[in-house]
């Protein structure tokens, strides 16, 4: 509901719940997703890169942690969350510079292969 409330525009909102989320998930597991919702809260408020960046580290931390406990099955196939990892993917991608991008694609079509069906895959580069 938070991302479709950024891409909405609606980011007071997303970020109030945003917060309210990381309140109730402090006595847990950290979760990749909230940070990769905090990242994409960050750009669109148009804080600096290094803010999107370390948020989206965070998030690439948190979903390695997750995954090292996980013997290599179904569970762990499913853990993965290839959709989360595109978007990783894109988002440093998109900060990276033109020269880069096109060395590292290869990182990006390989994920992809493991996630035929993701629509958003098609086009590596986010429109806004």
């Amino acid at each position: 509901m938070i991302s479709y409330q950024l891409e909405e525009g609606n980011i007071a909102l997303a970020s109030q719940q945003l917060s309210f989320l990381r309140e109730l998930s402090a006595s847990i597991e950290p979760s990749p997703e909230l940070s990769y919702l905090a990242a994409m809260l960050a750009k669109k408020e148009r804080q600096s890169e290094s803010v999107v960046i370390s948020n989206l580290k965070e998030c690439v931390e948190r979903n390695i942690e997750r995954l090292v406990r996980l013997p290599y099955n179904i569970t762990y196939l499913k853990t993965v969350n290839p959709e989360l990892v595109i978007k990783i993917v894109r988002e440093f991608l998109s900060f990276a510079p033109q020269e880069v991008r096109e060395r590292h694609l290869d990182i990006y079509f390989r994920i992809l292969a493991f996630c035929l069906a993701y629509h958003k895959g098609v086009f590596p580069w986010p429109d806004h």
